[in-house]
């Protein structure tokens, strides 16, 4: 039979699960002020305003701003996963984040992007969320004809071409633009090209 927790031990549990749940939200918060903002928008305090919560609290998790641009940076790779999966409630836009990040830090996404292509693709979190996602989502019905792989890599194709297109602008404002105006493309190429109509009835 197992061994019951004491008060100390559930309180001690709580505690830790909050810090992660406080952690994790208060890197979502930096990951969509990059994505709208750039590096320069990820700000102590911009974090925690985003976040709902306080300064100190984003010290206590980040002592130094290097270290929350740094730990930024490390979950980029969580969020594309996530993303990749269908999980988008961290970003209200899925379609802007890559080119948003794109726009501010090409090689940060070029990074991320250079290792889908190294060694097996499915031990890849970004590739097999993605994969995962098509195999078994039934909500988002793929056109017919179109396998699951192939949806991912088209879908992750975009975040390539993202970096490509947004590349050509040069000024910090020509760029941000270029990323809202890919986002939408983004959204109508793979809406257009890779989701099945709905049938009547089902909208």
């Amino acid at each position: 039979m197992p061994r019951a927790h004491t008060a100390g031990e559930e309180a001690s549990r709580k505690s830790r699960k909050n810090g992660r749940l406080t952690r994790q939200r208060l890197l979502a918060a930096a990951i969509t002020l990059w994505s709208e903002l750039g590096s320069l928008g990820v700000t102590v305090s911009a974090v925690a305003e985003r976040a709902g919560t306080t300064r100190r609290t984003v010290y206590h998790h980040f002592p130094t701003h290097e270290a929350l641009l740094s730990a930024t940076a490390e979950f980029v790779d969580t969020e594309l996963a996530q993303l990749a999966a269908g999980e988008v409630s961290l970003d209200e836009n899925p379609y802007q984040l890559v080119p948003g990040l794109a726009a501010d830090n090409p090689d940060l996404i070029r990074s991320v992007l250079s290792r889908l292509l190294a060694g097996d693709p499915m031990a890849n979190p970004i590739y097999a969320s993605g994969v995962r996602y098509w195999l078994s989502e039934p909500t988002q019905r793929l056109r017919e004809g179109i396998p699951p792989e192939h949806a991912t890599a088209v879908s992750i194709g975009m975040w390539y071409a993202a970096n490509l297109v947004i590349a050509t602008k040069h000024s910090p404002a020509e760029r941000r633009h270029e990323a809202q105006r890919f986002a939408r493309t983004y959204e109508r190429l793979l809406s257009e090209g890779l989701f099945a109509e709905e049938p009547a009835g089902e909208q």
